[in-house]
């Protein structure tokens, strides 16, 4: 799974690296496909696309943020068999699918109230 993610006029894609039930792990991709680092390890020094370190941290925090969205969107799939935005169609209630993606999925409160419609 890609995820084609835009940071400050910035291009990026996300790609999945592992489907796991606790934490997945994202590389991050620059436009060409070359692998610039992941959001476990973090930017790769040698291919750095940043003028600053801090710059640099500011991203990765951002992109951690995003990669935990989209394994929730992930999950939410893998669980309901159907999109996030389609969450209203569920015969449960918002309360129950995050009891259910928390317990089964460990995916937060706060993350699935960023990606539920």
């Amino acid at each position: 799974m890609e995820k084609l993610i835009v940071y400050k006029d910035k291009f990026f894609f996300l790609q999945s690296v592992n489907f796991d039930k606790f934490d997945m792990e994202f590389n991050i991709l620059d436009l060409g496909g070359k692998r610039i680092g992941s959001t476990i390890f973090g930017i790769k020094e040698e291919v750095n696309p940043f003028n600053s370190e801090e710059e640099k941290e500011e991203f990765m925090e951002w992109v951690q943020d995003e990669s935990h969205k989209i394994e929730a969107e992930f999950k939410f799939l893998f669980e309901f068999f159907q999109p996030v935005e389609a969450a209203n169609k569920l015969s449960l209630s918002t309360a129950e699918i995050k009891n259910i993606m928390d317990a089964k999925w460990r995916i937060p409160s706060e993350v699935m109230d960023a990606i539920l419609p």
